[in-house]
């Protein structure tokens, strides 16, 4: 079984950053930005439409491509080539280790969005993935640091704001069958 990752995004520039993670990773699984997947006949990120034939083999996403294997990427030469069987569960792993999947198929981040202020979360629901994050996950304060890291820290450490983070990670982590990895 694949090991089940939680991101954790902090503050305004981790939540920025945390949506092009997410974003590239969309891309790179073959997902919508609602988080469903692709249909064939998509046109790519990279201008590739999806299901054109490459070869002897049909790919979901160009990302996948670079990532999966044959001549294009790091996997070529493990469990046989991109079409087979092995290579549609190394891509199922993938998807399974930064995604959990919800009763309609639909494809939610195992992620906490933490923000002294909602500023950067608003901006990341008005944007195209705003409908790709679970409400639950996200925790925003009433107030901001001002780019202050002692302001911020006084309040980020206040009860409201640190419990409420600490039940996202613990509902997140309760959510996730096997946990692993840490950076």
């Amino acid at each position: 079984m694949v090991r089940q990752v939680i991101s954790i995004h902090t503050g305004q520039a981790g939540v920025r950053s945390g949506a092009a993670f997410w974003e590239l990773l969309l891309d790179e699984q073959g997902f919508t930005n609602e988080g469903f997947l692709r249909s064939p006949g998509f046109g790519g990120p990279l201008g590739a439409p999806l299901g054109a034939p490459i070869g002897d083999f049909i790919w979901d996403s160009p990302l996948q491509r670079a990532s999966l294997g044959g001549p294009w990427g790091p996997l070529g030469g493990m469990g046989g080539p991109p079409g087979a069987p092995e290579a549609a569960e190394r891509v199922q792993n993938a998807a399974d280790c930064f995604f959990a999947e919800t009763e309609a198929g639909r494809r939610v981040p195992r992620c906490a969005l933490l923000d002294l202020d909602s500023e950067g979360q608003d901006t990341l629901k008005r944007s195209s993935l705003g409908c790709l994050f679970s409400p639950q996950c996200m925790v925003a304060g009433k107030e901001d640091g001002g780019c202050l890291f002692p302001r911020g820290r006084r309040l980020g450490s206040s009860d409201p704001v640190r419990s409420q983070a600490q039940d996202v990670l613990r509902r997140q982590l309760e959510a996730s069958d096997t946990p692993g990895g840490k950076s």
